[in-house]
């Protein structure tokens, strides 16, 4: 479900339809910021888990939980395209037409402890239509984002510097973000772009890393963004020696910082194993990484274009990002991995220290790490982990 899917149908929580099917406000005067709350006392909005034909009801999971939606033969259904503001559209369908995945949004009295509404109106957005819509936003955020590490912000001119990845080696380009830019940053221990909230310019600082959807301009070395995403991520990795299956965690012995680190998995968590071929390529990058690492910033070494392309190796060969590459691979569980395997992750920094929430997990990377053992930028504290380049850890595409 993209955000932009999610704003939609809030919209639409937020609309009745008049007389001449203009559409006005509704009666609820304390409607709750856009995109935060999935139940209120007057909606919820959730993905259709169950149905119930005969006794009139359907499960919803939201993010707070399975909300039972109670119908009856004054519950009215319409059907809504994604992207679509207002029921000005929406079209008249019956319980029948409602399938397993469908985002809805149901209106009408919610229980006091928010486990059941009784709908007087049922507003449907197809999982299949979800699906195609997002697929063409991330086409667009393919073709129109940037993304790369923030390195400087200037608020005065309201520009931020980003330093990018490319084939021809790291590259910095000036984001001017006057005008109307939607801001949004990842919450701490969360993965989905679907939970990321509203910011702002001085939300940002050195370091964090940051996708922009938008245009280049200047001669293509600055760009105008429309939307900002950003958030504080770590790369991380070592021996895992100990794991919890019922928690969803695990202990690591982490590299840079020599400390135990507990890595939280979740349903959103992407974990795959390396095949030999691959680790062999990603041992080269890391070479390369380590190498760059002995370096301080603006310094270039002897050679230096070499190991950007050697950087840039798996990109060149495949066509994608590593992150793109682990993605196509066989997923595993975390029950496939157990105390002395060797893991990378990249992940939200946690609300606590020594916790992170794994986006993306690699097992089978003993000889890509080999050549960082011990290693740190200059100047660099390493409790910020693992260089990102080891697995080009930048922010993925959104929809997420």
């Amino acid at each position: 479900m993209t955000h932009l899917l999610f704003v939609a149908l809030l919209l639409a929580a937020n609309i009745v339809e008049s007389q001449n099917g203009t559409a006005i406000p509704a009666e609820s005067p304390d409607t709750p910021p856009i995109g935060e709350v999935d139940i209120t006392s007057s909606y919820v909005l959730g993905d259709v888990a169950q149905i119930d034909t005969t006794g009139k009801r359907l499960t919803a999971t939201t993010k707070s939980g399975d909300v039972a939606i109670l119908l009856d033969e004054n519950t009215q259904y319409l059907r809504l395209a994604p992207g679509e503001k207002t029921l000005e559209n929406a079209q008249v369908v019956t319980a029948a037409e409602i399938s397993l995945g469908d985002r809805i949004l149901a209106r009408g009295k919610v229980a006091g402890d928010k486990k059941s509404v009784s709908a007087r109106q049922l507003i449907v957005m197809s999982k299949v239509a979800i699906a195609q819509k997002q697929e063409r936003e991330r086409e667009e955020w393919r073709r129109r984002s940037i993304a790369g590490t923030i390195t400087a912000i200037n608020p005065a001119a309201k520009e931020i510097t980003l330093l990018m990845r490319t084939r021809e080696g790291p590259r910095s380009i000036v984001i001017a973000v006057g005008g109307n830019v939607v801001f949004r940053r990842y919450l701490p221990d969360s993965v989905r772009f679907t939970d990321t909230r509203p910011s702002s310019l001085n939300e940002l600082k050195a370091g964090d890393h940051l996708r922009a959807l938008g245009e280049r301009v200047a001669q293509r070395t600055q760009f105008q963004p429309e939307v900002i995403v950003f958030g504080s991520f770590v790369m991380a990795g070592g021996p895992i020696t100990s794991i919890d299956l019922t928690a969803g965690e695990m202990v690591i012995n982490n590299i840079p910082t020599r400390k135990p680190l507990t890595v939280v998995i979740n349903k959103d968590s992407t974990l795959r194993r390396i095949p030999p071929q691959m680790a062999a390529m990603l041992r080269q990058r890391s070479q390369a990484v380590a190498a760059a690492a002995q370096f301080g910033p603006g310094q270039e070494r002897p050679g230096g274009a070499g190991e950007h392309a050697r950087v840039n190796a798996l990109r060149l060969e495949t066509g994608e990002d590593v992150q793109e590459t682990l993605e196509r691979l066989p997923a595993i569980t975390i029950a496939d991995l157990k105390p002395e395997d060797v893991i990378l992750v990249s992940g939200t920094a946690g609300s606590s220290p020594g916790r992170i929430t794994a986006i993306l997990l690699a097992s089978g990377v003993e000889a890509v790490l080999t050549p960082l053992q011990g290693m740190q930028r200059p100047g660099a504290d390493a409790s910020l982990g693992l260089p990102s380049d080891v697995l080009d850890l930048e922010i993925g595409l959104p929809p997420n």
